[in-house]
């Protein structure tokens, strides 16, 4: 068990470098968290004693001999890592090589009481009691939340009308865990940039495609959030004169005619205007979890008309991304999310966008990546967020200690 509060402070801090990167030597770490390698040295000796980290083996870098290298012990401490999208909040207790151990998930839409924080904190209790897995080595909880919501006091916009000061701080007491909340997107683009295709990029847009269109911004080497978390309402660009009303109660905006919503109610109305496609008259949009699954092996197959609406739908997203190129000038554009496992049919419509918007010498060195996360890149951000935050957090009001790793059985 780690004591102390300075040495716990340290301790953490050397975690949280060993999980963002892994196999790095006593004198990366010791640079990263500003220590002395004498003291970084004493820390991992202590963590290796305790289970918590292991030997990595020589280090790949540098003449001469190799440095010893460090890893995380396996399944030594997780995380709870939740997903509360338009339709289905999904709860993965992920181990601290971001593999999901155990999952659940159930239709819950927030509510502004009080009452149904105490069902989600139930459910994430009953999740970790059918684990198995001790709570004491469980770090806290990572909240992936639909839309925007504003960062003085953690509330999403689902949330307007609560007494509670901070939904993070409600769920907490419940779970005596500490908790942290952040939109999809910015947790998209943050499992990007630690673990994805904008690792080691500085200056990088992460489309997440799903239900709507979801923008997370690396500036400068970090996830930028803007003066309330409101950065990156992308869907919401007013591109068209269109006169559909948008979610935001606006009209016009990008998510109106681009959106995978959209895109399902667009093959609907093509089936029954009769349109030839693999999907029939049954393609339901009001299941969008297995109307999505139905398009992503509409396309795969060769669907002409799922993949030409795809396609329109890619060209809309393009505009839009154009807008970001000449304000933002990024070098690299990432598409992420669900959607991205059928990116190779809208990369090519954003990227005719580009060349036909963008002023040639702003656009010609901007590469465009699909990213291989896909559904998981929302679970790895929230896990992510967790780790970030472990070395600023404060365990004394928890009941948290970190114990030899468990085995998993799967």
């Amino acid at each position: 068990m780690l004591g102390g509060n300075k040495k716990l402070s340290y301790k953490k801090a050397v975690l949280k470098q060993l999980y963002f990167d892994a196999g790095i030597s006593c004198a990366e770490i010791s640079h990263r968290i500003n220590r002395s390698i004498p003291l970084t040295t004493r820390i991992l000796d202590e963590l290796l004693n305790e289970n918590l980290v292991m030997e990595g083996g020589p280090g790949s870098t540098g003449l001469g001999r190799k440095p010893k290298t460090y890893v995380l012990q396996e399944n030594s401490f997780f995380v709870v890592s939740v997903v509360i999208d338009q339709f289905l909040t999904r709860i993965h207790l992920v181990s601290n090589q971001n593999k999901k151990v155990a999952s659940a998930q159930f239709e819950w839409v927030p509510g502004s009481n009080e009452e149904a924080l105490v069902l989600f904190s139930q459910r994430v209790e009953e999740l970790i009691a059918d684990s198995g897995i001790d709570k004491s080595i469980i770090l806290g909880v990572g909240m992936a939340v639909s839309g925007a919501f504003d960062s003085t006091n953690a509330l999403g916009l689902l949330y307007q009308g609560m007494s509670e000061k901070s939904i993070a701080q409600f769920i907490s007491r419940q779970l005596q865990l500490p908790v942290f909340i952040d939109t999809i997107s910015s947790l998209v683009a943050l499992a990007e940039f630690r673990f994805g295709k904008a690792n080691r990029h500085h200056n990088t847009m992460v489309l997440n495609l799903s239900w709507d269109i979801g923008l997370g911004m690396i500036l400068n080497g970090e996830i930028f959030r803007g003066h309330k978390y409101y950065a990156g309402e992308f869907s919401h660009l007013p591109l068209f004169e269109n006169n559909k009303l948008c979610t935001c109660g606006k009209t016009g905006c990008l998510e109106t005619e681009a959106s995978v919503l959209v895109l399902m109610e667009k093959i609907r109305e093509g089936i029954q205007s009769g349109r030839n496609s693999i999907l029939n008259n049954d393609f339901d949009p009001t299941d969008p979890e297995r109307a999505f699954g139905l398009i992503v092996h509409a396309a795969l197959h060769g669907d002409q008309f799922v993949i030409e609406l795809i396609a329109d739908a890619g060209y809309q997203i393009g505009r839009g991304v154009a807008i970001l190129i000449h304000l933002l000038n990024p070098d690299l554009i990432v598409l992420s999310g669900r959607g991205a496992i059928i990116g190779k049919f809208w990369i090519t419509s954003i990227q005719y966008a580009i060349n036909r918007l963008c002023i040639p010498a702003i656009a010609e060195d901007v590469k465009m990546e699909i990213s291989q996360m896909n559904y998981n890149a929302e679970i790895i951000g929230a896990t992510a967020l967790v780790m970030e935050k472990i070395d600023s957090t404060s365990f004394d009001q928890y009941p948290i200690k970190l114990i030899e790793p468990i085995p998993i059985h799967t």
